[in-house]
């Protein structure tokens, strides 16, 4: 087990996501001497949907 493990979301990836599946997502935004944001978000993947299972605040907000 690693850190980080494939399947990757990227536009080369050929995996399938499957029902069961969990994922855990990770934008980044970062501006160099700045500022630095990272959120990690899990989210279960269902045959006909996705479940976020991080419970945390998705509305925008400002800094």
């Amino acid at each position: 087990v690693e850190v980080h493990e494939p399947p990757w979301l990227k536009p080369a990836n050929r995996h399938l996501l499957k029902d069961g599946m969990v994922m855990c997502l990770e934008p980044k935004l970062w501006h160099d001497g700045e500022y630095y944001l990272r959120v990690e978000d899990m989210v279960l993947i269902h045959k006909d949907r996705a479940e976020f299972l991080t419970s945390f605040d998705r509305e925008l907000f400002e800094l």
